[in-house]
């Protein structure tokens, strides 16, 4: 069950957002893998050809198969429930920005336009690091800016959105999105409120 707190106000969130993150610092190591995360099925994500296209493009280059990029996404709101209560949202562009190592990237963005979604690859590492998120990631889209959503233009100062892109040995890979939302029970027991948005995206032959 999900347990909501009350709509905060800006002091409140940026007190929980530090309080989070000085917890991750002390309780888990930044490689820790975060199992067993709760699915929201409300959210899905297709691509878009052009999309899919930028992806085999970008992986053409050997660097990006063994080191990490960081990504810039746009989405559009491609179709609502008549109730509105789930959304499938299409990647219209994936944008390959900076090459790291092989576990870790660098991504300095204050601010995310209406539409973008931070990302970022993981390499094979370890035989269980690909198709997971670790509290490294967690850590930096906390740090980093806030939801923007892409219809309303409003940002959501609690809540944070990013995608990971796994590259396989297999050349297979796999788009997964994420959320965190200040506003959740942030505790060990509940992955500190990280949830799976969707089921992922694959690519086969991507490279």
């Amino acid at each position: 069950m999900t347990h909501k707190r009350p709509p905060m106000d800006a002091y409140t969130i940026e007190k929980r957002r530090l309080e989070l993150l000085n917890r991750l610092a002390i309780e888990v190591h930044p490689l820790a893998i975060f199992y067993e995360l709760d699915t929201d099925k409300s959210v899905a994500f297709t691509l878009s050809d052009s999309a899919e296209k930028s992806i085999r493009q970008g992986l053409s280059r050997r660097q990006r198969q063994v080191n990490e990029s960081s990504v810039l996404l746009t989405v559009r709101v491609a179709a609502l429930t008549p109730d509105k209560t789930k959304t499938v949202y299409e990647v219209t562009d994936f944008v390959f920005e900076n090459i790291g190592t092989s576990d870790a990237v660098l991504v300095e963005r204050e601010r995310l336009q209406a539409e973008e979604i931070e990302a970022h690859t993981h390499v094979y590492t370890t035989a269980d690091y690909l198709g997971q998120t670790d509290a490294g990631d967690l850590i930096a889209a906390v740090e980093g800016p806030a939801w923007v959503h892409p219809t309303h233009s409003m940002m959501n100062p609690a809540m944070r959105i990013f995608g990971i892109l796994s590259i396989y040995p297999e050349r297979i890979t796999e788009l997964q999105f994420y959320s965190h939302d200040l506003a959740e029970l942030l505790h060990v027991s509940n992955n500190y409120g990280l949830k799976k948005l969707g089921l992922p995206i694959i690519v086969e032959n991507a490279f």
